[in-house]
């Protein structure tokens, strides 16, 4: 998501726009991800799940052999999708729909498919829009 909506900020905005893009989304990960160290707990997909469909045994299996198995406090995936989100709406609010609508999409995938705790989502989702915030001031 991120290189498209960069590509719409070059397209559509300016220099600045450009700038506010990398602040904004470059703050929102790091702050996300700079946390895993001292808040890094098990995702939901690792707690036993008795309703466990075939699809969430075979992703729990290849995750426990590719993935570190931690969970970001917060969600970066929704921090950082949200901050190019709405730095998007700034050039071009047809496109930042779109974006606005795949960052939800984002937020849900992430807790229905058990990455994410909901708060971390929610916290992440603030994160976001702070650093967006920020970018912009």
């Amino acid at each position: 998501m991120v290189p498209a909506a960069f590509t719409v900020v070059f397209i559509a905005g300016n220099a600045q726009d450009i700038t506010r893009f990398w602040m904004a989304v470059l703050t929102a990960g790091y702050a996300c991800y700079g946390t895993l160290p001292w808040t890094a707990a098990r995702p939901p997909r690792m707690l036993s799940a008795p309703e466990a469909t075939l699809l969430m045994r075979i992703n729990v299996h290849v995750l426990g052999r590719v993935s570190h198995n931690m969970n970001t406090f917060p969600s970066g995936h929704v921090a950082v999708a949200l901050a190019a989100a709405l730095v998007v709406c700034s050039v071009s609010l047809l496109w930042g729909v779109g974006f606005l609508a795949m960052t939800a999409g984002i937020a849900v995938a992430a807790v229905t498919g058990r990455y994410h705790y909901f708060v971390d989502v929610l916290v992440g989702a603030g994160i976001g829009l702070g650093a967006t915030v920020t970018a912009f001031f």
